[in-house]
């Protein structure tokens, strides 16, 4: 089974027999041949040769894939889990104006391979989170309907590992997730499924027209807007501080460790931000929570850490989860579709 996953500048892939990883790579096109493509659509030829290259070097000959499977892009109203590549989903994900995003590349890249062999192609865990059910998306109140993307992915990857390691199914877990990489995401599972999430990535105005963001960015772009018209559209925003990026919390880390009193108080609004989004999750799940997993790049960051747990634990037991390696979290969900595990999706429903 082949994964890739495509990110700025190159394409990951894995060779996977099994639960067992037999060989992984970077893959980059030669020259400029990324830079030269006027939007990300464009990157799907010169990506895909580098994955026939990558297979061909790894003594893969045509028809030797069981599947190819790469991360769900952008699907409208998609929710998790892993989804076959077929016409129909091609179809309405070229159609639905997508997030530039390098996830939009995963199932026209699947697709392609496995038309080459012979196999199945499927994505696993879209990105776009308005498939929530209807209360947290605000259906049926006649206003302007929540969207939020997340990283569904590694969230979901997370709570299966940590339900095993208690000897638990994950359909039995009550969990919040708290993700902590290049953007922040915070999830009430329940059974595997987001119920409800806040995250700080936020999708571009044209991704969802019907949505809390676009109506917001609609009043700030308004002319003769006043600060009381964008502060009335701001004001209940359920939306972590876009300030408190990956980066500067790095950079904040070090220089409290050097006693800067400035950046010790930024780590602790960050932990004190963070406990109460999770406290808001856990009463999505009223109250009954087994268990507050924290994960990231950031999940080693011990202030912020500590500052969270101090103020969550007695909510649930807070356990601090690796960083879980997207190649193997794209592998599970291809390994689950394949065995019959988790039913593959067609997309849309219906």
């Amino acid at each position: 089974m082949l994964v890739l996953d495509a990110v700025p500048e190159t394409t990951r892939v894995g060779l996977f027999q099994g639960e067992r990883l037999l060989r992984s790579a970077a893959v980059t096109p030669p020259g400029l041949a990324l830079r030269a493509c006027r939007d990300i659509s464009e990157q799907q030829a010169p990506r895909a040769e580098g994955i026939r290259a990558f297979l061909a070097s790894a003594g893969v000959g045509r028809g030797r894939l069981a599947a190819a499977v790469g991360r769900g892009g952008v699907l409208p109203r998609a929710g998790c889990g892993t989804y076959l590549v077929d016409e129909s989903l091609l179809r309405e994900q070229a159609r639905a104006a997508t997030l530039e995003h390098e996830s939009k590349l995963g199932a026209p890249l699947a697709h392609a391979v496995a038309a080459e062999h012979g196999c199945p192609a499927f994505v696993v865990d879209p990105v776009d989170a308005s498939a929530l059910e209807a209360l947290p998306r605000g259906e049926g109140t006649g206003g302007a309907l929540q969207a939020i993307l997340t990283d569904a992915l590694r969230m979901r990857l997370v709570a299966r590992r940590h339900a095993a390691s208690v000897g638990r199914t994950p359909q039995e877990l009550r969990c919040v997730v708290v993700h902590l990489g290049g953007g922040f995401s915070l999830a009430a599972l329940r059974g595997g499924a987001l119920l409800d999430l806040v995250s700080t990535l936020a999708p571009a105005p044209r991704d969802h027209e019907d949505c809390v963001e676009s109506a917001l960015a609609a009043v700030c772009a308004r002319p003769g807007a006043s600060a009381r018209s964008v502060a009335t559209g701001v004001f209940g925003a359920r939306r972590l501080l876009p300030c408190l990026s990956e980066a500067r919390v790095n950079a904040a880390l070090g220089r409290a460790e050097r006693g800067e009193r400035n950046s010790f108080l930024l780590l602790q609004a960050l932990s004190y931000q963070l406990a109460k989004v999770v406290g808001e999750l856990a009463t999505v799940l009223e109250g009954e929570v087994d268990a507050i997993l924290l994960t990231g790049s950031l999940s080693a960051a011990g202030p912020v850490v500590s500052g969270l747990s101090r103020r969550v634990e007695w909510i649930a037991p807070v356990f601090v989860c690796p960083a879980e390696e997207e190649l193997r979290a794209l592998a599970d969900g291809g390994l689950q579709a394949l065995s019959g595990e988790e039913r593959a999706l067609r997309y849309p429903a219906g």
